[in-house]
């Protein structure tokens, strides 16, 4: 009898992963509404302090940032049909106080 045994490098449960080569919406995707960069670029894709800026200055995006790290955000459009506008009215008007 040989001492050999039958295991897998490739075994899926102890597979190395990555966020971001899976593709993981917490790493790909902005969180609440569009986030706009220089009035017209919208991001997509959450940035990282290394990537380069899309407003195409060849810089590294947190250095253009502002000190208190703010971005302008756009209000996410409502979930229900307009048909609804006295209750669409009142919700933003929530929204804002």
């Amino acid at each position: 009898m040989s001492c050999e045994t039958n295991t897998s490098t490739n075994n899926i449960a102890f597979e190395r992963s990555s966020k971001r080569r899976k593709g993981y919406p917490s790493e790909t995707k902005v969180k609440r509404g569009a986030r706009v960069v220089h009035g017209e670029k919208e991001l997509v894709e959450k940035l990282g302090r290394n990537d380069l800026c899309p407003c195409g200055s060849g810089r590294c995006f947190q250095a253009l940032l502002p000190p208190h790290r703010q971005i302008r955000r756009h209000q996410p459009p409502l979930l229900f049909s307009a048909s609804n506008s006295v209750l669409s009215q009142e919700i933003q008007t929530r929204n804002r106080s």
